[in-house]
């Protein structure tokens, strides 16, 4: 399992938790999002940082993800910085 992404404007690969190889993978994008009052007055979705995550499933990707954030972010809750997490599967080119 690894994971890798941009947050706090930091660029990082690292592993992420262990895999015992009998579930097969599949990559996801967890991307961690903040309403924010805009210029404007209007309310508008500010991403806090994004993740690839290598994981069986979207509940388990979501789950190294929020841990990989507190990490890096330095906090023990990721809604400390962010107000909705969105994971999604990774769509790559064949």
């Amino acid at each position: 399992m690894s994971i890798k992404g941009t947050l706090a404007g930091r660029s990082y690969t690292g592993p992420g938790a262990m895999w015992n190889g009998r579930d097969s993978m599949s990559v996801y994008v967890v991307r961690f999002m903040k309403n924010v009052l805009g210029e404007n007055g209007h309310e508008i979705d500010a991403c806090q940082g994004s993740l690839e995550v290598d994981a069986s499933n979207e509940g388990q990707a979501m789950e190294f993800a929020k841990r990989k954030f507190c990490e890096v972010q330095s906090v023990r809750d990721w809604s400390l910085h962010a107000d909705r997490v969105q994971v999604r599967a990774a769509d790559f080119p064949s």
